[in-house]
Parts: C-alpha cells; structure tokens; sequence
C-alpha cells in the first residue's frame, strides 16, 4: 500500500488565514476537503454543470466521505462554506451522494502541495499501488524519465490564467486545469515522486506520465532520447470490436477471466445466459453491419464516415466535435442526448447500436441505468491487450527497451516504433481478431508556447 503523504490545496498563506480561525476541527481533514474538490475538478471525475448557474460542481460520495472524515464530515464543508471558499449545490441523492461543491472562482488557480501531519489520517489516505501479474518492470521505464525543468516551467508560466474578469467561468477553469496539472507534473519531477498505479475498476496504469498534459512531453525524455508513442485509431470503438463475439464472454466466464468480472454488481453470467443478447450478437454478424464498421475502425475512417452524414445536418462540424460526441454516445446513459449521434449510429448499425444499450441497461428496472459498465468493460480490454500482452511481450523480447504507456498507447524513445507497432498489431489481432490503424507521433515542440506532435501513420521517422 501507499500512503499519501502530500494532498493538493490552496496556497499556504490562504489556508493560513482561514485555518487560525478553526477551534475544533482537525487542520489536515479540513485541507483534505479542499483536496477532494480541487482533483476531481482537475481531473473531470464526478463533475456536472448546473443547468441553473452553469458552474461545474463535484458530487462526493457520502458513504466514502464518512470513513475519511467521520460522521461529523459535513462541519469540515461547512467550515469552507461558510467562508465562501467552497459553494454548495443542493442537488443530494440519498446513500450515494452527498450534496455537490464547487471552488469558488478566485481560488481555481491558487494550489500547492500540502504535507499532512496527522500521522493516523495519513495512514488512513493510503492507496494500492503496485503491478500484479508481473508488470513492475513498466516501473524502469517511469523512473528513467527526465524532465528538463527550466524549459518545463517557461511553459507553464505562459499558461498561466489572465485576470481577465470578461472570461467566463468554464473557459478560466479550462485554463486553470492546464496550468495547475502542469504544475503539479512539475512538482512530480523535481520530488522523483513517480506514482505508479493500477486501478480496481478498469485496471489502468496511472503514472506520472498519465497525469501529466501533454504540454510538457516536448520536455520529456529518456537518456537524452526523444520519445515517440505509438496510438490506436479510434482505440474506444475498436476495442468494442471484442464484445461483437459471444464466444469472447463465455470464454472469459469459463476461464473466469478478470476483464467481464463482476464490477458494482454487475453478474457477467446474466449476459451470456440472455438469449436477447445473443440474438443481438448473430445479427450483427450476419446483417453485414459487423464488416462494415470493423473496416471503418481499422481503416481509421469511424469518425470521417459519421462526420460526412453529420455534416448534412450540421455544416460547419468538425471532426474534433464529431469525436467528442461519438465518445459521449457509447458512454452515456441510454436516454441521453448527444446532438442527434445517437440517432445516427442507430441508423448506421442498428444491431450494434441494440448491443451497446443492453449492455448499459440494468438488470433491474427499478435501479438507474448502470451505464459505467461499458466504459470499464473497454477499459479492462485495453489493458489486457497493452500491458498484458504487448508490454510483456516486448519486456520479453527486447528487456533493454524503454517501455512506457499512456492507456491505450504505447511510449518508447526514437528508433523503436517498428518493433513496437509489429507487436502492437500482431498481439491485438490474435486477442481482438482485426488489425488495428496505428499513429506514430514524435513528442517535438513546434515553438516554445506548445506542443505538436508529428504524425507519421505507420511511417519510419526519418
């Protein structure tokens, strides 16, 4: 287990001049509210935007907040409340969320790193860490990573969020989320703290170079190399290619695999025994609908083909707003609204369409939509193929090269991208059973204010 020794709050001269007005509340629990908010507004976790005011507010999970901060968890909201650091939205729903905050506007970009105190409260912030099956090696990687510091910090200081009080509250905070998790990139670097974790729910690989934006990887390399990565096209859909074969869910129930495990309740064993499911299943292979969009996925033509008919109806769309909007199709709640996507994907592969809602459906019609399941189904898939099967592979093959990912690609330094791309390709046929369309990217700097990437699809870097 790892223990968390540094939380993310306001700055120490702000907390200062609230905090001395605190009788009985514990000083790090009080800070530690502050943290819940401030990363899961930086990270887009729990967040809605209030129909009313139009502000992002965060919904806390009352039962976890109770084993944190104790049955008296609401007093330590109070306290920011009632100091108008922290705004509360009324929206509740009982046994799973608690009311919804905010960070009030003036404190979006007044962060640093907190050391907690409280040695039994740190104990109790502890967290998994580690790599089961065999992938501590994807650790050498992390920790031979440089990061030129001087360059990193004039970056970030350009980034930094005007005063402008014309700019809007959505757009300051869009800024604020860049510049703050740069900084923090930043503060992970010169600490060497290299976090280095898999998660319980899509067991995804989170390391400091996942939680870094992609602004500062001009900064990043290895021995003084340059690092590439190597990116599937249209990874999300393509990785919905493995659930379009019923023997791929009995495989893993028989073999009790953990990608189709049970997750929050979720029974796998009820989709396979669903004979609507498989139904489902066979039309899709047999309407042809199941040809048609693998060749559209593995030819990297998913998000072109959905743009051209959106564009019929929407002329001045882009490919940037199509792709947005697909993502939010295939993880949204089924009676959501996605501009008409849905509709459209329905029109397009309506068996395929069937497959994705019934596998958001709840079993029970009496509980909402458990919608969460299909992100983490791909999710788990992703894994599986890139850090089980391909990282291990290339560990294997070619143990001296730098192996790193970032989710659903894989990062190594120039010269590699071959070999990498070969078992990338080869490793998610015999597991997806179709060839993915890969992007090679170069991380160089255009000029000094960002980042662009190169691509060169499937293209030796000169």
């Amino acid at each position: 287990m790892r223990i968390m020794k540094k939380i993310l709050t306001l700055k120490k001269d702000l907390i200062d001049s609230f905090v001395k007005e605190n009788i009985k509340l514990k000083e790090d629990k009080l800070i530690y509210v502050l943290h819940l908010i401030i990363m899961n507004t930086l990270n887009k976790r729990n967040e809605f935007i209030s129909k009313t005011d139009g502000r992002v507010y965060i919904n806390l999970n009352s039962k976890l907040l109770k084993q944190k901060l104790g049955n008296n968890y609401k007093e330590y909201f109070d306290f920011w409340i009632k100091r108008r650091v922290i705004e509360e939205n009324p929206k509740y729903s009982s046994g799973n969320f608690s009311k919804s905050y905010s960070l009030a506007t003036k404190y979006l970009d007044n962060y640093e790193l907190h050391d907690v105190k409280d040695f039994t409260f740190r104990r109790s912030l502890r967290f998994k860490k580690g790599c089961p099956n065999g992938l501590a090696f994807l650790k050498k990687g992390i920790d031979k990573l440089d990061l030129n510091i001087e360059r990193a910090k004039v970056i970030v200081n350009r980034l930094k969020p005007s005063d402008d009080i014309s700019m809007s509250d959505a757009k300051m905070l869009k800024n604020s989320r860049k510049y703050i998790k740069c900084q923090l990139a930043i503060n992970w670097f010169e600490s060497q703290d290299r976090a280095f974790i898999i998660d319980d729910s899509g067991y995804r690989l989170h390391t400091v170079l996942t939680m870094s934006n992609k602004i500062l990887r001009e900064c990043i390399t290895i021995d003084g190399k340059k690092l590439l990565e190597i990116d599937m096209s249209s990874s999300q859909f393509y990785c919905l290619i493995y659930l379009m074969d019923i023997n791929n869910w009995n495989e893993i129930i028989n073999k009790n695999n953990r990608i189709l495990n049970d997750y929050k309740g979720y029974n796998i064993k009820y989709y396979t025994s669903n004979t609507n499911m498989c139904t489902i299943i066979d039309e899709i292979q047999a309407s042809g609908e199941f040809i048609k969009y693998k060749d559209l996925v593995t030819g990297d033509q998913f998000y072109e083909h959905f743009l051209k008919l959106y564009q019929k109806v929407y002329p001045n769309a882009t490919r940037k707003r199509i792709k947005q909007l697909m993502i939010k199709a295939l993880f949204s709640k089924n009676e959501t609204h996605c501009a008409g996507v849905k509709g459209l994907f329905k029109s397009e592969f309506p068996n395929i369409y069937a497959l994705i809602s019934f596998i958001k459906r709840s079993r029970d019609t009496k509980e909402t939509d458990r919608h969460a399941v299909m992100a983490i189904l791909l999710q788990r898939i992703e894994s599986e193929l890139i850090l089980n099967r391909v990282c291990k592979r290339i560990h294997k093959e070619k143990p001296s090269f730098p192996i790193l990912t970032i989710h659903d690609c894989l990062v190594t330094t120039v010269g590699n991208e071959d070999y990498f791309t070969k078992v990338l390709k080869e490793e998610a046929n015999n597991f997806i059973k179709a060839i993915p369309h890969t992007k090679t990217k170069l991380w160089i700097p255009e000029h000094i204010e960002s980042c662009i990437y190169i691509e060169m699809a499937n293209k030796k870097i000169a």
